[in-house]
């Protein structure tokens, strides 16, 4: 069986008042990622939606990049745990599941 996965980019909303450096903010961005990677990972498992997932990563600039099937993004999206400003569809990634 073949299942489609696609990237996806999510952008987080920042909660930075302060005026900061891009790096520091980058910094920021990228540690509210990997916090956001850890609470998609548990909801992903009580979902029981681990399966439909390929890959979850920050990118350096702070967004979740997130290799999945479409039902589950939609699933994300429709959901308020993640402070979604934006996502950013990118190229299709064919896998043959186990």
């Amino acid at each position: 069986m073949t299942k489609e996965h696609f990237h996806y980019f999510i952008e987080l909303q920042s909660e930075s008042a302060a005026a900061l450096s891009r790096i520091e903010e980058n910094n920021l961005r990228r540690a509210k990622a990997l916090e956001t990677i850890n609470r998609l990972r548990d909801w992903l498992h009580t979902q029981g939606l681990e399966d439909k997932v390929s890959t979850m990563s920050p990118t350096m600039f702070g967004q979740v990049h997130i290799t999945c099937a479409s039902d589950v993004m939609n699933r994300i999206r429709n959901n308020d745990f993640v402070p979604i400003v934006t996502v950013r569809q990118g190229n299709m990634r064919n896998y043959r599941a186990s």
